[in-house]
């Protein structure tokens, strides 16, 4: 996709899920652990990550952002 102002490039891994979101100085990246969203990550002129875990029923047992609770 392409705009007057930029260029956004989406990249997806051979499942299809989104792997990564890049326009002019932003990406966004996304890791999975099979089919679980693992971390969505955002870097360029600011940084962070969201990092999940799960149980053994897939259920959400914690959640932290850039590694603090």
């Amino acid at each position: 996709m392409s705009t007057a102002a930029a260029t956004t490039t989406v990249a997806r891994d051979t499942a299809g899920r989104v792997t990564s979101i890049a326009s002019d100085d932003v990406t966004i990246t996304n890791s999975y652990d099979g089919a679980l969203l693992t971390q969505e990550a955002v870097s360029g002129p600011f940084a962070h990550a969201v990092n999940r875990t799960f149980d053994g029923f897939l259920r959400v047992t914690g959640e932290d952002i850039d590694g603090a609770n």
